[in-house]
């Protein structure tokens, strides 16, 4: 303990303690008086014998409790203040955490970790200032991006004003970020010029925080003490040798979502999930999965115990069916600590519309218009359906140079009663033909116009899925795919005289054959428009392509918005409006790319018309924060770094703590006296 006021305690105690015993040792004037009785001679005799000048006084409990009262004042004037017993730092920068983890709801007296360090914030600016102006403060706000709330002040009132009107988000810490913020502040690395001139008290970086910071490389430059304030349970409450913890951390949270097409059917998306459980018991629960604000499965999952090598860990696979694109929303229904990690949002694009060239014979349409080039016309039209970004027919003739490019041009080349003449260099459907370069030959019916009726087909494969075949037929023949290495075929419909629908696979590539429609009477059923929509899907959409994108709340956002947007208002968890700079240049592009920067809260946002993407999903898939861990110590390379004590971090004035350790005092004096002077 020190006194900040030592001169004031040595005047009041010189001025207070004689007094005091002047009060005891002052000789009493008294009157004679003449009494009739001498009961009161051994009572007026020691009376007497008390107020004798110069005597010791005897002891008794007003005098031990008078001393007492006057000691407590005399040090209140002289403000006492308590601490680690070092001078009390010039400057001092709060740093609050406000990442995801201090979310959860098990601080001190049943709020969160953040409600926890403001309390404790408020207390050391208070105690700062007591010290008086010498000292200056300042507060950073800290998560992805840290935010000064204040510059170096002695104002109280603003110190305070900013702590309150702090806020929590949904991010991870950025220590290095904030620490490198707290030291430019307090001008670290100003070294004493005069080797003679006494170095002052080092400024001081308090971080409020739970100590839960990933895989940190955070460092401060000499001359500033850094010091972690923890906050939420104790570190050795959440781990035991035993595996029975005093403190148990019930938290589930998402951790890692993405999703794939399936290979051989690329319209059915695999969302993958994982799920970590921090709680020293296991859990089960139920997750749920969304498509479009439309559920699709609920299914249980059964997540094991944490032990001390980390949290347990389960993993969840959903297939979904979806051509086209969405958002993806999973969600465990479980109550614990940390709700931000509980849901968790992924966004399909929509396949890309594939680049489509027909191939077609040069012969005259039914209405006699010599040498227009046109394909089959139930081929033409489903084609137009489908919606294709590009659809270009040529003759056989043209065939070969519109071939030379179509590896970068197109995504599907419809081999329309032409044979190719060699492999095609992108994944073709060819009707009513062979290909001898893939070892596949059309073999004519043994007796002309002889219908060929499919006796089975592959129901499950992709490309016949939700197709029937019962009544379809051909006088056209059937397939024969000679042994070609290289080459894998696979036959998926078989009439009577062999394979009538084909598939030649080599590598990624691959080569679809079916009945020319002209000689068919698949062309005029409904299953052919939903096989050739299965086919372009197989043969244009991959396996590593249109997966979904889930966006970590770390990461800024960036988009494409029109040229003379001047705002970007994002709806969702909560509205936010970004101001765009203006275009760099009169001849800009009519559609930038900027940054929209990062959001506090997860969650699905929307976008303005004309902004892509229109929708975005942001997560915390955070392991570092869903596990909740606290530490005594952060991960910062820096000379005078400490772990938390029970000592505060500046000298605390304690002189209303004497004041009413006085008051109380008192009291007792006028009990103790009431009762001397009843007997």
């Amino acid at each position: 303990m020190t006194l900040l006021e030592p001169a004031a305690a040595l005047i009041a105690g010189a001025i207070a303690l004689p007094a005091l015993a002047v009060l005891y040792l002052l000789k009493l004037r008294r009157r004679p008086v003449r009494v009739s009785s001498t009961l009161l001679w051994q009572q007026a005799y020691e009376d007497l014998e008390a107020n004798v000048p110069w005597r010791w006084v005897r002891p008794s409990w007003l005098v031990l409790l008078h001393l007492l009262l006057v000691a407590l004042l005399v040090l209140a004037i002289g403000r006492p203040a308590i601490g680690d017993g070092g001078a009390a730092p010039s400057k001092i920068i709060i740093v609050l955490d406000r990442s995801a983890s201090m979310n959860a709801a098990d601080g001190v007296g049943g709020g969160t970790r953040f409600d926890e360090a403001r309390t404790r914030a408020l207390r050391v600016i208070d105690d700062a200032m007591r010290l008086g102006r010498r000292v200056e403060a300042a507060v950073i706000a800290a998560a992805a991006d840290p935010v000064a709330l204040t510059q170096l002040t002695t104002d109280r009132r603003l110190l305070r004003a900013a702590v309150e009107s702090a806020s929590t988000t949904d991010q991870p810490l950025d220590l290095n970020a904030a620490l490198e913020l707290a030291s430019g502040m307090v001008g670290a690395g100003e070294q004493v010029t005069s080797e003679s001139a006494a170095p002052g008290p080092e400024p001081m970086i308090l971080v409020f925080s739970d100590g839960s910071v990933a895989g940190s490389d955070a460092a401060a430059p000499p001359g500033v003490q850094v010091r972690l304030e923890r906050v939420g349970p104790s570190p050795a409450g959440l781990a035991s040798a035993t595996g029975a913890p005093a403190i148990d951390v019930d938290n589930l949270g998402i951790t890692r979502l993405s999703a794939r097409r399936d290979a051989e059917n690329p319209a059915v998306v695999r969302v993958f999930v994982e799920v970590i459980n921090a709680s020293r018991r296991p859990r089960d629960v139920a997750c749920l999965i969304s498509l479009d604000r439309t559920e699709q499965a609920r299914r249980p999952m059964s997540i094991p115990a944490a032990t001390d090598t980390g949290p347990g860990t389960a993993s969840i696979t959903f297939e979904l069916s979806s051509r086209g694109g969405g958002v993806v929303e999973v969600e465990l229904v479980a109550q614990d600590l940390l709700a931000a990690d509980n849901r968790a949002w992924l966004v399909l694009a929509p396949p890309r519309s594939p680049a489509i060239l027909v191939v077609v014979p040069a012969d005259s349409d039914p209405a006699g218009d010599a040498g227009q080039v046109t394909p089959t016309w139930v081929l033409e039209n489903v084609l137009a359906e489908l919606r294709s970004a590009l659809l270009r027919t040529v003759t056989q003739a043209q065939a070969p140079a519109a071939l030379a490019g179509a590896a970068s041009t197109y995504d599907l080349v419809v081999f329309d009663r032409v044979e190719p003449a060699g492999l095609p260099p992108v994944s073709s459907i060819v009707l009513g033909s062979g290909m001898a370069a893939a070892g596949v030959t059309l073999e004519p019916p043994q007796a002309p116009g002889e219908r060929d009726f499919v006796l089975t087909w592959e129901r499950s494969h992709p490309l016949l899925r939700d197709v029937s075949l019962d009544s379809v037929y051909t006088v056209g023949g059937s397939f024969i795919a000679a042994p070609t290495p290289g080459l894998r075929p696979t036959d998926l419909a078989t009439g009577v005289s062999g394979p009538l629908v084909l598939l030649v696979e080599s590598g990624s590539t691959k080569y679809l054959f079916a009945p020319d429609l002209e000689r068919s009477n698949w062309g005029l059923q409904v299953g052919f428009a939903i096989f050739l929509a299965n086919a372009v899907d197989y043969l244009t959409l991959g396996p590593e392509t249109q997966s979904g994108v889930a966006r970590r709340i770390a990461d800024p956002i960036e988009a494409a918005v029109p040229r003379g947007m001047t705002s970007v208002t994002m709806t969702g968890a909560a509205t936010r409006t970004i101001e765009l700079p203006p275009p760099p240049s009169a001849d800009a592009a009519q559609v930038r790319t900027v940054s929209l920067g990062r959001v506090e809260r997860t969650g699905r946002y929307d976008l303005p018309a004309g902004v892509s993407p229109a929708v975005v999903g942001i997560n915390l898939l955070d392991e570092t924060e869903t596990a909740l861990a606290t530490a005594d110590q952060l991960p910062v390379r820096v000379r005078g770094s400490t772990a938390a004590s029970a000592e505060p971090p500046v000298p605390r004035e304690i002189s209303r703590d004497l004041l009413l350790a006085a008051l109380v005092v008192l009291v007792i004096e006028w009990i103790v006296y009431a009762r001397t002077a009843r007997s």
